[in-house]
């Protein structure tokens, strides 16, 4: 089979694109280049308001590596999902973590979290290392692809869960809880909602409560594991331009784990690609968008010397 014609490949549907080659994920796939320009301005226009505001919470991941044991008695060894990660993501920003199926995004956005242990490496929040503290005591709220909400209870008390199981000096009173709650509903549109039961809502209005859940105990760091793959079309277009104005609005640092290049490209300020647990390439939206065109026009007039010198020059760390 020709190389171009391999089924991971994507060709461009818009017309006048044909003659361009495809090329490969690592690379970044951009499907619509309209739409995506579009886009691109939109996080112009709002990067001078980004740049002006407060740090919040800066992430530092050093030599971050997490190993897995291999099942396969075939191969013995282990399996290697993030392997030696470094990477600073500034305080008060939206992180796209981008990349195919596998590639260890959501075991990176895991080891964050606290739900896994480094193998080896240390994380640390503004300065403090937190690789061996609890994911409760991290102050971070999670996301998850399947919203984990309760059946069993309202909106109101799925969101006020987080803060009913605080203790000690964190405990809140009753009016304190129904305060954050309120506020978090309103946050997400939700403040009319609040009796229901999640199967009494859309798959939207179910995300938008996971949301909530997340923001009401003003986490440190927002973490998105892949929150819209179970939206259809529209809802995710409307969910995601809900999360930007969301991490705009509270200027919580937050990691949105895809595998769609379009949603990182749209609402992103910085974009960090990975392949195999390895971080390939990092960018603002822009300079990615940029560099992946040239690799379609240019494929084959870049040797790797030249390509490293482009790099450097753009500022834009990749592996080639």
């Amino acid at each position: 089979m020709h190389y171009y014609q391999k089924p991971h490949l994507r060709s461009f549907p818009r017309k006048g694109l044909e003659k361009y080659a495809p090329f490969r994920y690592n690379q970044v796939i951009w499907a619509d280049f309209a739409q995506i320009q579009v886009d691109l301005s939109k996080n112009v226009a709002a990067a001078g308001d980004n740049s002006k505001r407060e740090g919040i919470m800066e992430i530092q991941l050093q030599n971050l590596t997490k190993k897995f044991p291999n099942r396969n008695r075939k191969h013995p060894g282990d399996v290697i999902a993030v392997n030696e990660f470094n990477f600073t993501i500034p305080d008060g920003q939206l992180i796209g973590l981008l990349g195919p199926s596998g590639c260890g995004k959501s075991t990176t956005l895991n080891l964050i979290c606290g739900l896994e242990k480094p193998t080896s490496g240390k994380i640390f929040f503004g300065g403090e290392d937190v690789t061996g503290v609890e994911p409760e005591h991290r102050g971070v709220g999670m996301v998850f692809q399947n919203y984990a909400l309760y059946p069993h209870l309202t909106v109101r008390k799925n969101i006020m869960f987080p803060l009913e199981n605080l203790k000690g000096k964190d405990r809140l009173s009753k009016e304190e809880m129904e305060k954050r709650v309120l506020d978090a509903a309103k946050m997400v549109s939700l403040e009319e909602l609040l009796d229901r039961k999640p199967r009494e809502l859309s798959g939207g209005q179910q995300q938008r409560v996971a949301i909530a859940r997340a923001l009401v105990k003003m986490p440190r760091v927002l973490l998105l594991d892949e929150p819209l793959s179970n939206l259809d079309a529209r809802l995710r277009l409307q969910t995601r331009e809900e999360i930007r104005r969301i991490q705009r609005e509270t200027k919580i640092t937050t990691i949105f784990v895809t595998h769609d290049q379009e949603e990182a490209l749209s609402i992103s300020d910085l974009i960090v690609v990975m392949k195999e647990g390895i971080l390939q390439q990092i960018g603002k939206p822009q300079e990615v968008y940029d560099l992946s065109l040239i690799h379609i026009s240019e494929p084959t007039r870049r040797t790797p010397i030249s390509y490293a010198v482009f790099c450097l020059k753009k500022k834009i760390y990749t592996s080639i």
